[in-house]
């Protein structure tokens, strides 16, 4: 406990703060601690070291003399001669008496129990009186109290640590690859490391034993009589330029083959009854491709691919057009328009055009996580149906996904047949249930046509069998 600084007589009346300060603080601790109970005690009794006389009794009232040192501490005046003989007194005992504690052993078994607290206690009564001897004792005993639940929390922090560190094995790894030193300073191995080291060596008894190694190397020699020498510098240069110039040959072709050849299609799917057609000589310019293009070396009409295949079909011939409208199912279930024409001014009107409108597609819509093309074609059921089944189907209908069932294998060749198959692909799938026009229009492409079960002059085959559209 720090020690306050005694005050002579012939001081001034005002002294400096940190003077005035230390001994408002010290008569606050004071006060403090009177209103404390140690713990073990009950009623306000202390219990004493040889337990059989009780303290009296303690109250939380504080000594007057404290009172008034407080006060004239916090007003600033000067303490009496009698204050600084009291204060004197007061930290001479507690230093005594902390110093004795500290060099004071526990004593034998049986031995009677040191008093000295209460000694120091009593011995400074004359100056303070019974009432601070006690205060004096429950400081001491407080103190002691604090020491011992200190050393204890330490105890117990230091066993929980030691407790942690044994849940992780410690392991030793070879870094440096220095093999020798870790296996030198590696732990005892348990029993798996054992086995397995023991089968390691086994194993590497039987391949010596089996000559496996002589051999690899024997058949290495082999291989360097036969091929020579290892090359030179000077020939992997001239291997590494023959390699480059074979590649740059190999872009040049591609790149010649990628100008001579045109754009074969273009996509009016989106169009309504009077899309346009492709032009007679670009589909000739179509059909002459290079002959660097392994894929479209030589393209082949249906006729002439079969023939030369030597394969019979039994396709009838359409024109590449599909000329009829909406199966009248739907359009009599959700009131469509007789035609493209009377559904395109009905609900609208305006010029036709390629381009998607967002600003027509619903927020419920955008909020699917769809395309804008998949959602603004979703808006176009009654003004362009063509638009709508080419990627929905009916609105009471399940897209299917997967391969086609021969009923709609059926379904596919009667609809071309009544009504032409080749473009406008939604108007065409509105006849196929649970199918969309992309779908009708892959399976045309890979199935229908390869097979032979339908002539379409716009197509041209492969001599690998892939069906190529030139317009």
């Amino acid at each position: 406990m720090e020690e306050l600084p005694v005050v002579p007589p012939d001081c001034k009346r005002k002294r400096s703060l940190s003077a005035r300060a230390a001994e408002a603080a010290e008569a606050k601790q004071l006060a403090k601690s009177q209103r404390t109970q140690p713990a073990g005690t009950k009623h306000g009794r202390i219990p004493q070291a040889g337990g059989s006389k009780p303290a009296s009794t303690v109250t939380a009232k504080v000594p007057k003399p404290v009172r008034e040192a407080a006060v004239r501490a916090k007003e600033g005046c000067q303490p009496t001669d009698k204050e600084n003989a009291r204060h004197a007194a007061l930290h001479a005992a507690a230093g005594s008496a902390a110093g004795g504690q500290r060099k004071r052993k526990a004593p034998e078994p049986g031995a009677p129990q040191d008093d000295a607290p209460q000694d120091l206690a009593d011995a400074a009564a004359p100056s303070e009186g019974k009432r601070g001897a006690q205060c004096r004792r429950l400081m001491l005993e407080q103190s002691e109290l604090i020491g011992a639940l200190q050393e204890e929390e330490i105890a117990t922090a230091n066993e929980a640590h030691a407790k942690k560190g044994k849940g992780r094995q410690r392991v030793l790894v070879d870094m440096h690859g220095n093999s020798t030193a870790a296996a030198e300073a590696a732990e005892p191995e348990n029993e798996y490391e054992r086995m397995r080291q023991a089968r390691i060596e086994r194993n590497t008894a039987m391949l010596k034993q089996l000559g496996v190694q002589r051999m690899a190397q024997q058949m290495q020699a082999t291989a360097q009589q036969a091929g020579g020498a290892v090359s030179s510098p000077q020939d992997q240069e001239a291997q590494e330029q023959r390699r480059k110039e074979k590649a740059e040959a190999r872009r040049q072709r591609a790149a010649e083959a990628a100008a001579q050849m045109t754009a074969t299609r273009r996509s009016h799917r989106l169009g309504g009854e009077g899309a346009g057609t492709g032009d007679a000589a670009a589909s000739d310019q179509a059909i002459s491709t290079s002959n660097a293009d392994p894929e479209r070396a030589e393209l082949l009409e249906l006729e002439e691919f079969f023939k030369w295949k030597g394969q019979e079909v039994e396709g009838f011939q359409v024109d590449g057009h599909y000329h009829g409208w909406v199966n009248p199912a739907i359009c009599e279930k959700y009131a469509l328009a007789a035609n493209s024409e009377q559904a395109w001014e009905q609900n609208g009107g305006g010029k036709f055009t390629f381009k998607i409108d967002k600003s027509a597609i619903p927020a419920s819509l955008k909020s699917k996580g769809w395309s804008d093309a998949r959602a603004f074609s979703a808006t176009q059921l009654q003004k362009n149906p063509n638009t709508y089944f080419y990627r929905h189907v009916a609105p009471h209908e399940v897209q299917a996904q997967g391969e086609w069932t021969q009923e709609e294998h059926d379904l596919f060749l009667t609809t071309a047949k009544a009504n032409g198959v080749g473009d406008k692909w939604g108007l065409f799938a509105s006849y196929i249930p649970q199918r969309v026009g992309y779908q009708c229009s892959a399976y045309y492409r890979e199935v229908v046509i390869p097979r032979g079960l339908i002539f379409d002059p716009r197509f041209r085959m492969t001599r690998g069998g892939k069906a190529v559209f030139v317009g």
